[in-house]
């Protein structure tokens, strides 16, 4: 009995790995010199609510933990600096997402008090090896299909026939994986209504999915409102 508990222990503190894994870190910098700013505030909002908050540290790094997937916007502001708010960025499960920001002293910004802009995602991610593309629910909300499989196969390296069985890559559809919320499961049925995001790994599967020969579709639950 208490082999089995120690077991189920070890799969829960795996499951609770997989789904508490995402995360928005990022630098604050002077735009003009690149020196960084000490102690700035970061806010994250979504749909203009406030999320939460935080502080650069000593060498202007910031770090937010436990973030729900899905489409914020993130303002920085400074004593002196007008601030700067990036919207539309897409935080993605399971991984470390990186928003940096850059500050101006310059006396028309700080004149507008706010300068906005839209977020463009890194042409090159470092800590991210995996192929693929990530779905957002106001992509998936503005799809004609309500199904798993052909919302996937809106991607590239992804097939599927009037939205069944999917292969990834040419593989057999039986060595395609699917994950909800960091839980592997057996089938796909989900409402969409229900989807905050799907993510597609097509190459560079990561070790915490397992051993996966086909391709990855990953899905992660709205959380409460």
């Amino acid at each position: 009995m208490n082999r089995l508990l120690l077991i189920l222990g070890f799969i829960m503190a795996g499951w609770s790995g997989l789904i508490a894994q995402t995360t928005i870190e990022g630098k604050v910098t002077d735009t003009k010199s690149g020196e960084a700013i000490l102690f700035g505030t970061i806010a994250l909002y979504r749909g203009g609510v406030l999320i939460t908050g935080t502080e650069t540290d000593m060498e202007g790094n910031y770090f937010i933990s436990d973030v729900q997937p899905g489409t914020y916007d993130m303002e920085a502001s400074y004593v002196g600096y007008a601030s700067q708010r990036q919207t539309g960025i897409v935080i993605k499960a399971g991984r470390t997402n990186r928003v940096n920001f850059q500050l101006s002293d310059d006396a028309v910004l700080l004149d507008l008090g706010v300068e906005i802009k839209a977020y463009k995602v890194p042409l090159i991610e470092i800590d991210n090896t995996t192929q693929g593309a990530t779905v957002t629910a106001e992509k998936i909300r503005a799809l004609p299909t309500k199904q798993v499989n052909a919302i996937a196969a809106t991607s590239a390296g992804i097939s599927s026939q009037d939205g069944g069985a999917i292969s990834v890559r040419g593989s057999r559809s039986n060595e395609t994986v699917y994950f909800l919320d960091g839980v592997r499961v057996t089938g796909n049925l989900i409402p969409q209504s229900e989807i905050e995001q799907l993510q597609v790994v097509i190459g560079g599967i990561e070790a915490r999915y397992g051993d996966v020969t086909g391709g990855v579709i990953s899905l992660t639950s709205r959380g409460p409102s």
